[in-house]
């Protein structure tokens, strides 16, 4: 691109030579103070417009108002959000072998399923919800299960909808009642999905003293705890098992290969230090907002320039 753009400016000029292959390399070791050859990475648009200083200063001073109103407890804060499973996808991985091919077999053709996890800022973790797509459950999906701790609840279109949100709710509050005080109010993060925002589930949070505070449209990647290390961990050990079975000739691409491994991924990803660290990593306890305001602070000083 530095040599493309280069040529360019030549062309506008009028010259009729372009600069040399080593050309770019020598100028990048020259660049002045003030500018520094990085690495962009793709990211959704909607996300980048979203990472508003002023909007989530805001949103950080009202969490802080309400928590410090509620004096919330790191095993009284929690946060729920749905993640998405390619069947049988693996990953890169650096091998030793005496083969020139670069691939790994995966499990081929497969479908996805949305799971529903939810954590708490003190290390809990809630037994997961799973959503394979379809009317109805199939034995075959229980075959060679060896535990039960998780709940199979198929939907038309394999996503979550109101009715299930509200299912889960009650689950939720089922499984997290007994950890608080009585009398003590829960505080619940989640993205603003709008099977989160029917009557029925704010009505239900509002009668058992549960406390939704919703990220801003397209943040949940700064702010939402399960975005960080905790979904990252995740999904690296659900990938790295899937290219082990594949590797040593076994099927990874049916449900019922998803149902049978997906506990033990699970097992190794949500340690109660990789969930301690993912509030931390998002500044929501300890309580620092700065975690992330600093940075978005820093580029919007830097993008400013000298004054």
């Amino acid at each position: 691109m530095v040599e493309g753009a280069a040529n360019a400016i030549l062309k506008k000029a009028g010259e009729d030579r372009v600069v040399g292959h080593n050309w770019a390399y020598r100028f990048i070791t020259r660049l002045p103070p003030g500018f520094n050859y990085i690495t962009q990475h793709p990211k959704e648009k909607s996300r980048v417009d979203s990472e508003d200083y002023g909007a989530l200063l805001l949103w950080f001073n009202n969490l802080t108002q309400v928590m410090k109103h509620h004096q919330f407890l790191p095993h009284e804060i929690f946060n729920w959000d749905e993640t998405g499973y390619r069947i049988g996808k693996g990953k890169a991985r650096k091998v030793i072998t005496s083969r020139t091919t670069s691939y790994i077999a995966t499990g081929g053709q497969s479908e996805s399923i949305t799971g529903i996890e939810c954590i708490s800022a003190d290390g809990w973790l809630m037994l997961p919800w799973f959503l394979p797509k379809g009317n109805t459950h199939m034995e075959e999906w229980y075959e060679n299960i060896t535990t039960t701790d998780f709940r199979i609840k198929p939907t038309t279109n394999g996503w979550i909808d109101d009715e299930t949100a509200l299912q889960w709710l009650f689950s939720f509050h089922e499984a997290t009642i007994k950890l608080v005080k009585k009398g003590r109010p829960r505080l619940l993060l989640m993205d603003n999905h709008g099977s989160h925002l029917t009557f029925e589930f704010i009505d239900f949070c509002t009668q058992k003293n549960i406390i939704p505070h919703f990220f801003l449209p397209h943040t949940t990647h700064l702010c939402q705890p399960l975005d960080g290390p905790a979904f990252q961990s995740l999904k690296h050990h659900f990938r790295t098992m899937n290219n082990e079975i594949v590797m040593w000739g076994g099927s990874a691409s049916k449900k019922r290969d998803f149902f049978r491994i997906i506990q033990s991924a699970r097992d190794e990803a949500f340690t109660q230090r990789t969930t301690r660290s993912s509030f931390k990593s998002r500044g929501i306890w300890p309580l620092d907002p700065e975690v992330i305001l600093k940075p978005l602070r820093q580029r919007d000083l830097e993008a400013a320039g000298p004054p």
